[in-house]
């Protein structure tokens, strides 16, 4: 079972302040449970994840003035969770436990900027603290330890120029950068072993640059991109493989 309501409160036409809570429970999928036969561990006692959940956020929205449109938004969340279901690895296995109790916090962050009809500029960030706070049981060891295996800081920056190019017979020549970057995190407990020879996922910068081309009326969009130009290694949770460099090309057809 679970609830919830939010409310939306707009100072002025462009300013609206939001605040939300929700009470939440998640069941364990199949996998989590019975595992996979191989590199991951059953675990039938596996218990149900729940949690409160609270918001509260401003944004702007659509403020027009003479150089640009500007929407910007910030938030504050806050997430109290009993038996958060966790994978909790050894280097060779692994298995799905219950962590009793974890408190989250964080903040998000983002802004955009549309000017002179053509040009758009953005950021976004999010930061977050998820900690133990459990303090019996085998991760009662580990309490004040942020949960390992998940990325705390990111951030995302985008520039994108559209440009109507009717000589051509185009609606929109579209180029745009986005860059994406993660701080590094620690595989397992930051509190166990030696902080110099713990294994972790390191900082990344990811970076993407494409081109788009739509023809007049928009019926026929043929996209390039170049993902992870730089062909940086980059690494996600375990057992999910990111690739380097890519060249993808796209044709969208509007019959």
């Amino acid at each position: 079972m679970g609830a919830g309501d939010a409310v939306r409160l707009t100072l002025l036409p462009a300013l609206h302040l939001k605040a939300a809570y929700e009470y939440t429970a998640r069941l364990p999928e199949a996998e989590e449970i019975f595992g996979d036969g191989a590199l991951l561990a059953a675990n039938t006692g596996l218990r149900s994840e729940r949690s409160h959940n609270a918001n509260l956020g401003v944004e702007l929205v659509d403020l027009d003035s003479a150089i640009g449109r500007l929407d910007a938004s910030a938030q504050l969340f806050y997430r109290r969770t009993r038996d958060l279901i966790f994978l909790s690895q050894v280097l060779d296995s692994a298995r799905y436990e219950n962590i009793s109790d974890v408190d989250t916090q964080g903040v998000d962050l983002g802004v955009r900027w549309t000017g002179f009809s053509v040009l758009t500029l953005g950021a976004s960030g999010t930061w977050l603290a998820a900690i133990n706070r459990s303090d019996s049981g085998w991760f009662g060891r580990f309490e004040g330890d942020r949960i390992p295996n998940l990325p705390y800081l990111v951030g995302n920056l985008e520039a994108a120029v559209a440009l109507p190019l009717p000589a051509a017979r185009l609606e929109r020549l579209r180029l745009y950068w986005y860059g994406r970057a993660v701080h590094g995190f620690y595989l397992f407990w930051e509190s166990e072993g030696r902080k110099d020879g713990k294994l972790a996922v390191p900082d990344r910068f990811t970076q993407d640059v494409g081109v788009s081309l739509r023809s007049r009326g928009g019926r026929l969009t043929v996209t390039g991109e170049a993902r992870n130009v730089t062909d940086e290694a980059v690494f996600d949770n375990v057992g999910v493989q990111l690739p380097g460099r890519s060249l993808p090309v796209k044709l969208e057809v509007a019959l």
